[in-house]
């Protein structure tokens, strides 16, 4: 694979990501950062031991504290961390922060596809897809639990993926699947949901395929949601002084799917990706669960259509979880981005295959342009839209958050 080609795309994914980047938090969803960084400061002013590495509100008025127990800490404490080495916690070094989570995520996607693709075209397309769409190129640069969780999360499938198809060591996958494990718990409660996919796979493999090579992953990945899951609630049940309702109201609020019905809350999730991602890429996924209930033999299986499906599991098991959040917040389907980009580049395939081409030529160079045109509307279209649209609740956020807390 030629390096100048990746390179570009790291550096188009970086200017994509770096548009705006010293603005004040005014655009969709951006009170995020400043709900982040009113955590961070929150940690540098009063310490670890006052907020118990948890997310927590001061007001500077009159020093009244009070924890916001709702998601695992990770993302105020890496900016606690970000804030407490530069010496600055304005909006460029939040947004530089949380960038730097997305290129490394996508470096380590890298990684994965040159496992799971052989072909160059197909390599370079998955990873010109990961960088432009707009779900990454815009929320790529904004401070939350997803953007941080993503990279865990591809991290976690590739050693997982390597502990039973690959070559590394056991100690090198297990080591993967741990880090990546943890590291996505700490991110956010999305962590969980890799864990779970690749756990899926895993339990696949040991009963129905009889891999026993899948048997250690599989006992990892069984345990360490069990162990972390307890640790997490554990905490929460701490700052809260054992307040379990708390948490029972909280999870019914976040899973509820609200008052609209199946059929809205599913033109809702479709009309959020459209504008995100495409219909390419939502034919893709649908693409995806036909392929895998499709009977195959053993040498047919495709290893990318098979991690493809680990992410799509992920992704989808997160909206489908918190149906109320996934309608209202337009990162929520942040997670599907690898299942995004590995599809439609297997939906593609038989269209770019030089062999196909003898057959129909013409109405596959039209569907090649339909995919083109989709792309292209849906990547300029939104992220203009994203970037010059201020969004009235962000500001009023902000400014309350301005105003009540550090």
């Amino acid at each position: 694979m030629p390096r100048q080609t990746i390179l570009a795309i790291f550096l188009l994914q970086i200017v994509l990501l770096s548009i705006g980047i010293t603005r004040p938090y005014e655009l969709k969803h951006e009170d995020n950062n400043a709900l982040h960084a009113t955590f961070a400061r929150s940690h540098l002013k009063v310490g670890l031991r006052v907020t118990r590495a948890q997310n927590y509100y001061v007001n500077p008025q009159n020093g009244f504290g009070y924890f916001y127990p709702n998601h695992p800490p990770g993302p105020g404490l890496v900016l606690a961390l970000a804030y407490g080495i530069t010496g600055h916690d304005g909006p460029t070094i939040t947004r530089l922060v949380a960038i730097s989570f997305h290129v490394l995520g996508t470096w380590l996607f890298y990684g994965l596809l040159r496992r799971v693709f052989r072909r160059r075209w197909e390599l370079v397309l998955a990873m010109f897809i990961y960088v432009v769409l707009p779900e990454s190129a815009f929320f790529g640069r904004m401070m939350n639990h997803e953007v941080m969780a993503l990279p865990a999360a591809i991290l976690l499938v590739r050693g997982y993926w390597e502990s039973v198809h690959g070559s590394w060591s056991r100690r090198r996958a297990m080591a993967a699947i741990v880090t990546g494990a943890l590291w996505g718990v700490i991110s956010g409660w999305a962590g969980f949901f890799a864990i779970a996919a690749c756990g899926a796979h895993a339990a696949w493999e040991v009963l129905v395929r009889k891999n026993s090579r899948a048997i250690p992953s599989l006992a990892v990945l069984v345990a360490a949601p069990v162990v972390l899951f307890a640790l997490a609630i554990g905490q929460l049940l701490w700052v809260l002084g054992g307040n379990v309702e708390y948490l029972r109201t909280l999870l019914g609020s976040r899973m509820a799917g609200g008052n609209t019905g199946p059929l809205a809350w599913i033109g809702r999730i479709l009309e959020l990706h459209w504008r995100y991602f495409g219909l390419t890429s939502a034919t893709a996924l649908v693409a995806f669960v036909y392929r895998a209930l499709r009977p195959k033999s053993e040498g047919s299986r495709d290893p990318a259509q098979e991690v493809g499906l680990i992410f799509l599991m992920t992704g989808a098991g997160y909206v489908a979880a918190f149906a109320h959040n996934a309608t209202l917040h337009d990162y929520w389907q942040f997670l599907l981005l690898p299942a995004s980009a590995i599809g439609i580049v297997l939906l593609l395939r038989p269209l770019i295959d030089a062999t196909s081409f003898a057959t129909r030529p013409v109405l596959r160079r039209a569907l090649l342009a339909l995919v083109v045109f989709d792309l292209f509307v849906v990547c300029t279209v939104t992220l203009v839209q994203r970037h010059v649209k201020r969004e009235g609740y962000c500001l009023q956020t902000v400014e309350w958050i301005r105003t009540h807390s550090l």
